[in-house]
């Protein structure tokens, strides 16, 4: 499924492809919205039940789903390869804007161990917290959630702005420039050291840039 209309498209060509009919235009949308994908790691058009698996996790760390605004979540968490699993409870995870969850660090165990010491940055609470707590890690965390099948529009104006920039492109042959053909039509894509470099224009990227990282995973830390 296409993330953006071919009238979105329209909207980025000047007035000479305006009448472009919509069967010449869908395949380059459609390649725009792989590419988009591609990049961001995201999945908006994913529908019904979702499973991620994340590998070598431990507590604190924030994990960037494919979907942001996911519902019906379960957080499944395994300390070994042959670990049966364990679902987490919900205070030991939250889930942030753009679809982005924290595994919660076990804190309340410090405080058990060292009630007398003050939490103060920088002060002996700190020096300690750093030796005593260790986040607890896993194998693997697989979270299954149900995809909102949302397009955000500035995701949506992204595809839209790539598809035109490589229907402006189609037939060109430019030095450091690799051809590509859909159907009857081609566009370029740039290459560096023999390297694709993303089809997506800066203009576009700007658009992204909250929506990158789906898949990856931050390193957290306890702050006091």
């Amino acid at each position: 499924m296409s993330l953006a209309t071919t009238m979105d498209v329209r909207r980025w060509l000047d007035e000479s492809a305006d009448s472009a009919p919509g069967t010449v235009l869908q395949p380059f949308l459609d390649d725009a919205t792989e590419e988009v994908k591609r990049v961001t790691g995201r999945d908006w058009d994913a529908f019904g039940p979702v499973t991620e698996t994340f590998p070598a996790i431990r507590q604190g760390d924030l994990l960037t789903l494919k979907d942001e605004n996911p519902s019906g979540l379960t957080v499944r968490a395994y300390l070994t390869p042959a670990d049966s699993g364990r679902d987490l409870q919900t205070a030991e995870y939250s889930l942030h804007p753009l679809g982005r969850l924290r595994l919660v660090r076990d804190v309340e165990a410090f405080a058990e161990r060292a009630p007398a010491f003050p939490r103060r940055r920088g002060g002996l609470g700190d020096a300690l917290l750093s030796v005593d707590v260790k986040p607890v890690s896993y194998d693997r965390v697989v979270v299954t959630y149900t995809a909102s099948n949302e397009v955000p529009a500035p995701v949506r104006e992204a595809v839209a702005l790539t598809a035109a920039a490589m229907y402006r492109q189609r037939g060109q042959a430019v030095a450091g420039i690799k051809g590509e053909k859909i159907g009857d039509y081609s566009y370029t894509r740039s290459e560096s050291d023999g390297k694709a470099v993303s089809l997506i224009p800066p203009e576009a990227m700007a658009r992204l840039e909250l929506y990158m990282g789906a898949g990856k995973v931050g390193r957290g830390q306890i702050i006091f």
